[in-house]
């Protein structure tokens, strides 16, 4: 079985998850030591089964950017470079380290093709997170066509837990390793019909060739550029303020479950149109201080 996900938090997630194991979990903490209970909560947990070689990630975070040319293209190689290029660094083993990524993408994409053309069990991790939505639809367009069983876990919004407490979910990125056994009851198969609805669906959506897409009640759209930047605009405070802190206030705040990266690009659009100004500048873009 080919367990399937969409961000490289989740891959790394769903690799541990594999033959977790709450025993050999090593932490680092600042400050007083956490409580048993707190760590026992934290930690605990069961191994999903399988083998890690048996993860794979589909990480062209096909929410962002045209996607009229395959997922393969250089188009996307060089957006995925913009998005993953480091503040710091500039350098050949930063860029060799990017090539090594784009490498893997391209292998994941071929094995899994390879492995529903030879009728393998799929089963897919996604959630309401617009790249992870995106993914679900882009995979049907290139899978659906072979004879293989696709199944779905889609991530609850909430989940309540032993205690009564809930626990809300934006993306599967926000789940320790050890819980992903709790969502194998609501593994479900995605009939054929359903694959050859969101592969039509991927296809309109490559037709429109927005820059930008988004999920608006329950349906993946294209959106415009700006479809974002009601958000940030609502979390300007009057004060100066760090561009760093304006990103994490609106992912904290509105669980939008899309990439700093995308907000940052918006919040230089509001800079180059004069809405925002830059009162001083930090070692990097994210550590400017700015002012409405």
């Amino acid at each position: 079985m080919i367990n399937l996900c969409f961000s490289d938090s989740e891959k790394g997630a769903l690799k541990d998850a594999q033959q977790y194991n709450n025993g050999s979990r090593a932490f680092g903490y600042i400050g007083a030591c956490p409580s048993k209970e707190f760590l026992k909560n934290h930690f605990e947990g069961k191994a999903l089964g399988g083998s890690s070689k048996d993860v794979i990630g589909v990480l062209f975070q096909l929410d962002i950017g045209e996607i009229a040319k395959k997922a393969t293209d250089e188009t996307r190689k060089t957006l995925l470079y913009r998005i993953l290029k480091s503040p710091f660094e500039n350098d050949e083993r930063e860029q060799n380290e990017l090539e090594k990524y784009w490498n893997s993408c391209i292998e994941d994409l071929n094995r899994l093709v390879e492995c529903a053309k030879n009728g393998e069990h799929i089963r897919i991790w996604y959630s309401d997170a617009p790249y992870s939505v995106c993914g679900l639809h882009f995979v049907m367009s290139q899978i659906q066509e072979f004879d293989c069983k696709i199944t779905g876990i889609k991530l609850p919004s909430f989940m309540e837990n032993e205690d009564g407490s809930v626990t809300q979910y934006s993306s599967w990125s926000e789940v320790m390793p050890g819980k992903f056994y709790e969502f194998l009851p609501i593994e479900r198969e995605i009939p054929k019909t359903l694959c050859k609805v969101m592969t039509q669906k991927w296809r309109e959506l490559q037709s429109e060739n927005s820059y930008l897409r988004a999920v608006v009640n329950g349906k993946l759209t294209s959106v415009s550029d700006d479809f974002y930047d009601y958000f940030i605009r609502k979390s300007i405070p009057d004060d100066e303020f760090m561009m760093a802190r304006l990103i994490g206030e609106v992912l904290g705040k509105y669980q939008l479950a899309i990439g700093d990266w995308w907000l940052a690009e918006r919040i230089q659009t509001m800079i180059a149109n004069d809405e925002i100004k830059v009162v001083k500048k930090g070692d990097f873009v994210y550590s400017n201080t700015l002012k409405k």
